[in-house]
This record gives C-alpha cells, sequence and structure tokens, in this order.
C-alpha cells in the first residue's frame, strides 16, 4: 500500500511539471516580437494597475508590462497616484 501512495505522488508531480513546461512553451511561443511605434504619456489614476493600463492589443499583456517597466525604469510593478510614465504605442 505504502509504494502505491508513493507511486501515486511521483505520477502527480511529473504530471505537474509537464504541464507548467507546456505553459512556458506555449508562453514563448506566442511572445511575439513587439514593434512600439510611439509612447502615449500618461497619468496614473487610483485604482490602476500596469496590468489595466495596458493597450488592447494582440500582444501578451506580460511581455507589454516589461517592456513598459524597462522603458520607464521601473523596478516592480507598483504605481502611485499622480505618477507620469510613458505607455507603448504597438503596431497592430
Amino acid at each position: 500500500m505504502k509504494r502505491t501512495t508513493q507511486e501515486f505522488i511521483l505520477l502527480v508531480l511529473v504530471i505537474i511539471f509537464i504541464v507548467g513546461c507546456g505553459f512556458t512553451v506555449i508562453h514563448c511561443l506566442n511572445s511575439d516580437n513587439i514593434t512600439v511605434v510611439g509612447w502615449e504619456r500618461y497619468i496614473v489614476q487610483p485604482g490602476d494597475t500596469l496590468w489595466t493600463i495596458m493597450p488592447d492589443s494582440r500582444y501578451d499583456v506580460r511581455d507589454l508590462m516589461d517592456i513598459t517597466k524597462e522603458h520607464n525604469n521601473l523596478d516592480s510593478s507598483k504605481l502611485f497616484i499622480g505618477q507620469i510614465i510613458e505607455i507603448p504605442v504597438v503596431e497592430e
């Protein structure tokens, strides 16, 4: 009985690992080269997050956030009311 439980736990862990790797590969395959055609100045409002102010586009929001953080020299995704940042205008 003990061996069956250990085998089951090992099987579950292997499945979790494989699924996690699959999501990573899918994310990498969907990360197209983003063409930024300009930058739009934005003043952070109450309730804004970096996620919510990203432009609607075919690109992954996480990739747009990374580009925005790098362009604005942000160490994190934390924003402050009244902060002025530039958000990307992307080529569709």
